[in-house]
């Protein structure tokens, strides 16, 4: 059982990876060399990112990224290709193996790190399996716009499958997409805090805006360092000369986003009475003539 887990479980394009390069190098934070390992939501029957053909790429990927590797390479990196081979290699993927990846960290580190965007998706019976490996918990849950999220959320899916010149033209299939549920699931904040809420003590979670990191940085990494007890100290310095993991920068058009707000305004109009919500939320709506909150029905209002 690992002593401490440290799980940040979202929302996906929200700034997750931003975060990990802040935490990566941090000496009471550790990491695996995979950001992302997908475990309590492939047993929980959440996609199969952990096909062992999945875990093979990523095997043969991190040679790759070598761009060439001699005898020096094999000796400087003996940890990571053990880690690898047994990642790539389980053919049953139980608890046993799920701890032993996190089985190299430093003596001083205080968490083990898991970043997996689908565990926002897990329900009960997925977080009592969380516990079952792990002696202490946190989580943090990153929100992002709504509608911001969305649509970066759509240009990296587009990216990733080759087609970015449709990205401003596909009307339809963006469409198509938002009323995909492995798309869509994402931006449903409301319905995950729900999870979340549930089956974590107050203690244990931490929501953070995606806009805090730009707008408010030291304050709200240092109040990520107090919820997780570990010194800021350690965090590595914010980067200035690209952002990281950026999508296409492609503004949206009118058609799609009258669409968006219609989708994503419940969704303000829940997080709203539930108490979430950023005022960084409303910048958008001026360009287009809407509100990001839906007006309340006499049923809601009642």
């Amino acid at each position: 059982m690992l002593d401490a887990l440290f799980l940040s479980v979202g929302a996906m394009k929200a700034g997750t990876t931003w975060l990990c390069e802040r935490l990566k190098d941090h000496p009471e934070i550790s990491f695996t060399p995979e950001k992302e390992i997908h475990y309590f939501a492939h047993q929980n029957g959440i996609f199969d990112l952990l096909s062992q053909e999945n875990r093979v790429k990523k095997f043969f990927n991190f040679f790759e990224a070598q761009n060439g590797f001699d005898l020096q390479f094999f000796l400087k990196q003996t940890t990571e290709i053990e880690w690898y081979a047994r990642y790539a290699s389980a053919t049953d993927l139980e608890d046993s193996w799920y701890q032993w990846l996190f089985s190299f960290k430093a003596p001083q580190a205080k968490y083990c790190a898991d970043f997996c965007n689908l565990n926002s998706q897990l329900d009960a019976s997925g977080w009592r399996h969380v516990r079952r490996n792990c002696r202490t918990l946190r989580v943090v849950y990153t929100l992002r716009d709504p509608f911001e999220r969305a649509w970066s959320h759509f240009k990296f899916h587009m990216e990733t499958i080759n087609r970015e010149e449709e990205i401003k033209d596909n009307f339809a299939y963006f469409k198509e997409l938002c009323e995909q549920p492995w798309f869509w699931q994402f931006a449903l904040y409301d319905e995950a805090i729900e999870r979340l809420k549930q089956s974590l003590a107050p203690e244990e979670l931490m929501i953070v805006y995606f806009e805090d990191f730009r707008s408010h940085e030291t304050k709200t990494l240092n109040e990520l360092c107090q919820f997780l007890d570990i010194s800021p100290k350690g965090l590595a310095p914010s980067p200035t000369d690209k952002k990281v993991n950026p999508s296409l920068d492609i503004p949206i058009p009118s058609e799609f986003a009258e669409y968006l707000h219609e989708r994503v305004s419940p969704i303000y109009h829940s997080l709203r009475r539930m108490g979430y919500g950023h005022p960084a939320w409303e910048q958008y709506k001026g360009a287009f003539g809407f509100s990001a909150e839906r007006p309340s029905t006499t049923a809601e209002a009642a």
